[in-house]
Order: structure tokens, then sequence, then C-alpha cells
């Protein structure tokens, strides 16, 4: 072989060797980049996580504010002093809210500078966590969930009391409702299933029908669909009761009847349309109590979200005047044989249309977590009892299937003899 030959086959061998070296290394560095990647996605999602968690954490020390508040609102405990209820009313804002109150419940050790350290004597831990700023506020308004297993929402229409935000001064109530989408065998149930498809399938007769609804041929409003057994739909309606008194109001059958344009209780059935109402009256409600009209009220829907403005009229009077009950004041919403997860968003009104907030019946924590330098910020909604003595959803309730008869009554009221 000769010099040239053997040189060329050392220059070749030489290539050979330098582009595997590189592809190598070309393929060790792709690697080494996407193990730092993951690494890093890994590192900020553990520290997105333990962030999260510490804002949870914030979220935990002020449920137990907000139950001390209540113990103190209600005087079950009277250890708790009164400047602990004034800093939860009026530091609203606050981010030093829950060291302040906590200070008052002779809580110490939370807080170290600006941030309250997630541990178990408020030391820091070995992620560093730490929630930043906890504000909790009393007022707002109401924001709830209707689901196939969980189908009634019972509020109380609860404002402050003080000056105009009184219990009598509420004379309306915006109404707001929306299938959440959650369930995967829904899609828009609002928009897909109107009044107007009932109608069209021939169902306007009994849609509109100012006596008693019921149909035995239809099924309109039977099972959990708007035609028949055979052939069932979602239709996402709701039901809303008003129930209400005048201070002092001892006679049950006041609940029962109207008088004068008042009444203290009244049922709504509302049902999405494109072609809707979009504020009902007072008088439904009075004319609902009498059994007068049990006609479905059409309620305007535009891109899958229904709202409404109902008027509210004032109770009846007792023998303490015509002044509202603040305790004795309260709506209850119930889904219409209605599968899809339901969110409903309340607001109080005044006779001005200016917003009355809720007070302490949902209050609103707004926490801030830290871990290292990444940050999470949650917002929950705390439910509370006050305001009103609870209904229970149901009377009577089955995992089974429920048989009995009944009978349906066209202009009945209860304690009289005028019944059909």
């Amino acid at each position: 072989m000769s010099r040239i030959q053997k040189t060329k086959k050392g220059v070749a061998a030489i290539y050979v060797v330098v582009f595997t070296t590189m592809l190598i290394g070309i393929i060790t560095l792709s690697f080494l980049r996407i193990m730092l990647s993951e690494s890093g996605r890994t590192l900020n999602d553990t520290m997105s996580d333990s962030a999260y968690n510490a804002a949870l954490a914030g979220v935990e020390d002020a449920k137990y504010v907000i139950s001390k508040y209540e113990k103190k609102v209600s005087g079950s405990d009277t250890s708790i002093p009164d400047d602990f209820k004034n800093i939860v009313e009026t530091k609203t804002d606050d981010c030093d809210i829950i060291s302040e109150a906590m200070e008052k419940l002779h809580v110490t050790g939370l807080k170290d500078g600006t941030d309250y350290y997630i541990g178990t004597d408020g030391s820091r831990s070995d992620q560093d966590q730490a929630y930043t700023c906890v504000t909790i506020k009393l007022e707002g308004d109401f924001r709830g969930t209707l689901t196939s297993n969980d189908p009634t929402l019972i509020v109380p229409l609860k404002p402050s009391g003080k000056g105009d935000n009184k219990a009598e001064k509420v004379a309306k109530i915006e109404l707001t409702w929306y299938s959440s989408g959650d369930d995967d065998d829904v899609s828009n149930a609002i928009s897909g299933h109107l009044l107007e498809n009932l109608q069209s399938d021939g169902l306007n007769d009994i849609v509109n029908n100012t006596a008693v609804v019921s149909s035995t041929a239809t099924g309109v409003l039977g099972k959990k669909g708007v035609k028949s057994d055979d052939e069932q739909t979602i239709f996402n309606g709701l039901r809303m009761m008003l129930v209400q008194s005048s201070l002092g109001a001892v006679n049950p059958d006041d609940y029962y009847s109207s008088d004068a344009g008042r009444t203290n209780r009244g049922t709504l059935m509302l049902l999405p349309s494109t072609e809707g109402a979009s504020t009902i009256g007072a008088e439904e409600l009075v004319a609902s109590a009498d059994k007068n009209l049990n006609a479905p009220q059409a309620v305007k829907c535009e891109n899958g979200i229904c709202k409404v403005t109902i008027g509210l009229p004032d109770p009846k009077p007792s023998p303490m005047g015509n002044d509202r009950d603040p305790d004795n004041f309260f709506l209850v919403l119930n889904t219409v044989y209605s599968n899809p997860t339901t969110k409903v968003i309340i607001k109080m009104k005044n006779s001005s249309d200016e917003e009355i907030p809720f007070f302490n019946v949902q209050p609103i924590v707004d926490s801030t977590g830290r871990s290292g330098d990444l940050f999470r910020r949650v917002e929950a909604r705390i439910g509370t009892k006050n305001g009103a003595t609870l209904l229970p959803t149901a009377e009577l309730s089955s995992n089974s299937d429920i048989k009995k008869d009944f009978y349906v009554t066209e202009k009945c009221i209860q304690g009289t003899d005028k019944c059909k």
C-alpha cells in the first residue's frame, strides 16, 4: 500500500472519529438540556404547589378567625374581646388582619417580618413556605353551585342592617345562572334547550298555560326532561322560592296567601329563552302565593348565560309593623329536572338599582402564598349559617325510587276551601 493511500485512510478515520464525537456530543448536550429543563420544570411545579399550599394555609387561618367571629356575634363565646370583632369588620383590605386578630385571641408567633411562615411553631420550613397577605371581606355578592347530587341552595338575604343596608331596603334581586360545562354529557345546556325548543316540539299550550302546569301526556315537568320518558333531554331551568315575614309574625296562614300586593312566600319557575324577559315584577311572586299564576317565566339568555332582575314584594304586616324580619328572609333555589352543574350569582338591590351587598353570608378570603420567590394567589368563599334558620333540603329522601300517590290542585290556598 502506498504512503498516500495510508494517509487518506488515516484522514478518513480521523473524520469518522471527529463526526462521531460531535454527534455523541450533540446528543449528550440535547439530553442534558432536556434533563435541565425537566428538572427546572419539576422544581417550578414543586415550588408552585408549595406556594399554593401556603396560600391554602392562609385560608385555613382565615376560617379560624371567621369561626371565632361567628361565635362572638352569636354570643356563644363571651371570652372573645370586642376589639377582635372590630378588627374583622373594619380591616377588610388589611393584609395583617390575621396577625392582629390572632393577637387579640392571644395566638402569637405567626409573623416574621411581612411573612407568615408555615411550620409547627411558625418558623421557616425547609421550602421557605409562607403566606404574605390574607384579606377577609364580609361583604359581597353570593355565588353558589347546583349539581345533580346537591340540587338545592338556601341563600339568606342578609345585608349589614346599618343605614340603607337593611333588610326592608332590599327591593329586588339580580339572578344570573349558567352551566359550568363540567359534565361530559352536557354541551351548552342552556342554549341547546330553550323555551323555544319546547314550543317547537308542540308544547306551546302547556308552557303558556296560566293554570297549573301539568300534563300526563307529555311529562313537560316529569322526570329529568322536558319531553317524554322515552326522549329525555337536559333543561337548565330554575325554581326560585322567596320566604320572608315581618318582625313578630306568628300566623302560619300568612305564608300561603297574599294581601294588597304583599306576600310572605312566592315561587317562580324560570325557563331559559332567547326572547325572554330581563325583569320580572314583584306582582308575579304575589300572584303565585294565591295560585293565581303558575305559568313559567321566560328569562332572557345570551351566550349561554341567563340573567334576570326580580322584584320582591313587601311582607305581610304583623302586630309589630311592616318591617321585614332580617332573620327570616331568604331564597331557595332548585334545579328543575336538570343534570348540568349550574353556577348561580345573586345580587341584592334597592329600589334605585343600587347594590346592597350580602353581609357575613359568604365571607371572601383572598390569600397569597409564597415558596422561595414563587407566588400563588387563591380566593375562597366561606359559607356560614348566619342570617337565617336554614330549611332542610327535602322532607323525604331516598337512594331508590319513591312511590306515592299525590294530588295536583288548582288555585288552592291552605286553610280554606278554595281548592279544585
